[in-house]
């Protein structure tokens, strides 16, 4: 006998979200000397012969329906000398185009440097020593700032790309890329990460703080993000932290993330439950409190493996406890989900793609993209299905459970778009069991899901399935969850 599940919709939003849903989407070409990451070489230059990828690409990105564009590049891209701007690289051409897809689509773009990798604003220490000039924090903070203002003069201003809404100083600071040379040599020699990861900040604090500044002067509707920390790190109170003063709306990452029914295996992971059911949703609010955004910019999943070609990051697993994740983000009341990533080569740290646009086995790039699966299919349809600046409606669920565990196996959020009142329903089940699932609608008031007739959109291209109606009760609605996949309802017309 299948086990049973009730959702229950409230009668009007909780929150409605400032942004959307998507993924990074990088514009950096080549690797840099020491560690880069994974956030180079998915796409390729702007050639002719590239052409038909290209357009595959924005195919699939209209598709899925990104309204949250994360976009790395590296400051020599535009800046390799000093004052010297060249807004035509191969690497611009990339981001250009990156923008322009963003334009037409109303996506929003979050500008991300990943890494600076120049030699002339690297510690002097550092100067000389790639890998060093890649891990480099800014050595002039004048200069930093004022390249930030020129670029976003020429993307923002003369270009128009007002798809632009936030740009981010640097990558998971703490980490790799924001190094003094104090805080690498008690990385280094001392051993003392947490140490190093103060100082990092302590200078991350001042960057960000002249990035502000000359923001909200010249270019006062682009808002500066941050901290980019990974991975969901636990503070006792946001507004105590000295970056909380210096940004104007929240970010951080998260990778070790498992299911509530698994026990973690390493110091890292933790169960959704505990970082976002909780912190998360805590740290939403302290953030809205002070008309700060909160977003969750970078989300994969390590616990199954990744490194080189490993396919974990995008398996049936990941791609299900992914797509869970966004699920409780959602009701956690985020403003905005970016997944890593859209495109990657997927054999450096691992198949972390939306789609595949590099071949592996002959380590080019692919005349045209295809959908990397079962990610694109699972987690993909989930992030497609987020309406940009959704109203989230509350919805609560009874039963879920296992005979045999207390741990919710069901999980579900639901999306209202904020222009035509459409709504869905989106729904993971993570268990190896179906569910039998009702759906009531609100019985009382003036909410817009009064007396809805509700379907099942079946996959990406099937036409949608009615659902039944119960016999007894006509605000109720009836269907079945299969094991191990996602679910999504939609209401028939605008409500």
């Amino acid at each position: 006998m299948n086990q049973h599940v009730l959702f229950k919709l409230g009668s009007a939003p909780t929150h409605q979200m400032r942004s959307g849903v998507g993924a990074s989407w990088h514009s950096i070409l080549n690797a840099p000397t020491g560690h880069g990451g994974s956030a180079f070489g998915g796409q390729p230059p702007l050639l002719p012969a590239h052409e038909p990828l290209w357009k595959s690409i924005e195919s699939y990105a209209s598709q899925l329906k990104l309204s949250l564009i994360r976009l790395e590049f590296e400051w020599q891209q535009f800046e390799p000398e000093k004052g010297a701007y060249n807004w035509d690289s191969p690497e611009m051409q990339i981001l250009d185009r990156i923008c322009a897809w963003a334009q037409r689509n109303g996506a929003d773009v979050l500008l991300q440097q990943q890494w600076g990798g120049i030699n002339w604003n690297s510690f002097e220490a550092f100067r000389g020593d790639p890998a060093m000039e890649t891990y480099s924090a800014p050595a002039d903070l004048d200069a930093f700032t004022t390249g930030w203002m020129h670029l976003l003069d020429e993307l923002y201003t003369r270009r128009g790309y007002t798809c632009i809404k936030w740009v981010n100083i640097i990558n998971e600071p703490g980490y790799w890329w924001w190094h003094t040379p104090e805080s690498y040599r008690i990385l280094r020699e001392e051993g003392d990460r947490e140490r190093s990861k103060d100082l990092q900040y302590d200078y991350l604090n001042k960057a960000c703080a002249l990035v502000r500044k000359r923001l909200q002067i010249e270019h006062p509707s682009v808002r500066l993000m941050g901290p980019d920390e990974t991975d969901m790190p636990v503070y006792e109170r946001l507004a105590n932290e000295a970056w909380f003063q210096n940004v104007d709306d929240i970010d951080f990452h998260s990778y070790n993330s498992i299911f509530d029914h698994c026990a973690p295996s390493t110091p890292y992971e933790y169960p959704i439950h505990e970082r976002i059911d909780k912190l998360v949703a805590r740290y939403c609010k302290e953030a809205h409190s002070a008309d700060k955004g909160f977003y969750l910019t970078e989300v994969g999943s390590m616990t199954y493996g990744f490194g080189a070609d490993n396919s974990a990051p995008g398996n049936e697993l990941s791609a299900i406890k992914d797509t869970e994740l966004l699920i409780r983000s959602l009701r956690a009341g985020i403003d905005g989900f970016s997944r890593w990533s859209f495109t990657n080569r997927g054999d450096i740290d691992g198949q972390w793609q939306l789609i595949d646009t590099w071949d592996i086995e002959h380590k080019n790039w692919k005349k045209e993209a295809s959908p990397h699966r079962p990610a694109f299919d699972i987690l993909g349809r989930a992030m497609s299905s987020v309406p940009k600046q959704a109203h989230i409606i509350p919805i609560s669920i009874k039963g879920g459970t296992l005979d045999d565990s207390p741990h919710q196996r069901v999980w579900a959020t639901c999306v209202q778009d904020p222009i035509t009142q459409q709504a869905r329903v989106i729904i993971i089940n993570n268990s190896d069991e179906s569910f039998e699932f009702t759906l009531e609608s609100p019985e009382l008031g003036n909410s817009t899901l009064n007396n809805t007739e509700w379907s099942l959109l079946p996959s990406w291209d099937d036409p949608a399935l009615p659902l039944e109606k119960n016999i007894i009760n006509p605000l109720c609605r009836e269907g079945n969850l299969p094991a191990r996949q996602l679910t999504i309802l939609e209401s028939h017309h605008s409500i």
